[in-house]
């Protein structure tokens, strides 16, 4: 495996645009989870009230609780790491290396395992990157800094770290069947905020539709992979909110990313993918 993540990284490292996506990633990300402090101080500056409460004194850097909430913004961001699997995918259609590759002797399920590797490195590091982000901002901030709540809410960075891979693995898949950079990125965008959002709508509220079919819901991609990370913030405007990641949420998540590597898996397999 790692001499497959090798040969995947030497396709990519001097590759200008996975370059200038990889770091503008990582900036945004350690900019936005890391400012919530000046942002709620500069809407203290600006007279800025929540029901009569100093915005300051919100627990977002609070141990154990920053977790949660760092999590969850970063998870947001992830739109920007899908585009580098994109790239990755469409290029070697359009340059057709995936074809040379197995031309040179690396098989279907070798060539799937690279970029399988690359999407769990990318993740990995992102998980790691929220944990030190976490680390700094709740010794800075955080009145509780022993090892218990430091360490407590630890299960958000798993759930995190699956959410990221899920999400990764899914644009993998698709950007495999959509093959053109462009209308992967146009459908994904859609798919996510329009597609699934009505499906879900009608599965759950229309009048023509069984009551058993709003079961399915947990169950639609973006629904099972957002579910994983519970909106923390809500809490704050004084609406009921799950602080703890649920096992029925992972299982789906995680036996969803398992369908999507199948189905690429069975995809490459195909005689005319490759």
């Amino acid at each position: 495996m790692i001499r497959l993540f090798y040969i995947e990284w030497i396709k990519l490292r001097k590759y200008r645009a996975f370059q200038i996506l990889t770091v503008l990633y990582f900036l945004i990300v350690v900019v936005v989870t890391s400012s919530g402090m000046f942002f709620l101080e500069y809407l203290k500056s600006k007279g800025a009230e929540f029901k009569g409460i100093d915005p300051t004194i919100l627990p977002i850097y609070q141990f154990p609780y920053l977790w949660q909430h760092l999590v969850f913004v970063a998870a947001r961001l992830k739109i920007l790491l899908a585009f580098l699997i994109i790239l990755s995918i469409t290029n070697e259609v359009s340059y057709k290396t995936l074809r040379q590759n197995i031309i040179d002797g690396m098989t279907r399920t070798e060539f799937i395992l690279s970029k399988l590797s690359m999407v769990f490195v990318l993740s990995l590091i992102n998980t790691l990157l929220v944990f030190v982000i976490g680390l700094v901002t709740g010794l800075i901030y955080s009145d509780h800094t022993d090892l218990a709540a430091v360490f407590g809410n630890m299960d958000y960075l798993g759930a995190f770290f699956l959410n990221v891979f899920s999400f990764l693995v899914f644009t993998l898949l698709i950007s495999l069947i959509i093959k053109r950079t462009g209308v992967v990125i146009i459908f994904l965008g859609m798919y996510s905020v329009i597609i699934e959002p009505i499906v879900a709508l009608i599965l759950s509220n229309a009048p023509f539709v069984p009551p058993f079919y709003a079961k399915l819901v947990p169950f639609l991609p973006r629904q099972a992979i957002t579910n994983l990370l519970p909106n923390p913030f809500s809490q704050y405007i004084l609406q009921e909110m799950q602080n703890y990641i649920s096992f029925r949420d992972v299982a789906i998540a995680g036996g969803e990313m398992l369908l999507f590597i199948g189905l690429i898996f069975l995809l490459l397999r195909r005689k005319g993918n490759v």
